[in-house]
């Protein structure tokens, strides 16, 4: 059975960008499923799941970047990221 795989585009609604509390916020909402999430920036792309590794990417507000998820809970975690931003948390 193959792995499910999603994939979204977003702008960084956060007026601070994608600071410490945020990417908290993140780290911890994607924890919550099974899959794997990757963050794409300026051609950088890595596994959401070390906070200084996230942070390390200094993404601003107005940021276009693309979430790949990965696992049984793909579409799911997609979904809650995407509900962040519309809250304004990334």
């Amino acid at each position: 059975m193959a792995v499910p795989i999603g994939e979204i585009t977003l702008v960084v609604s956060n007026p601070l960008g994608l600071h410490a509390r945020p990417s908290v916020q993140l780290i911890e909402c994607i924890q919550k499923f099974e899959a794997t999430v990757w963050i794409n920036y300026q051609e950088q792309e890595l596994v959401i799941d070390s906070l200084l590794d996230l942070l390390s990417l200094c993404i601003p507000h107005g940021a276009s970047v693309t979430f790949k998820a990965e696992g049984k809970d793909a579409d799911a975690v997609l979904k809650a990221i995407r509900h962040l931003c519309t809250l304004q948390v990334i």
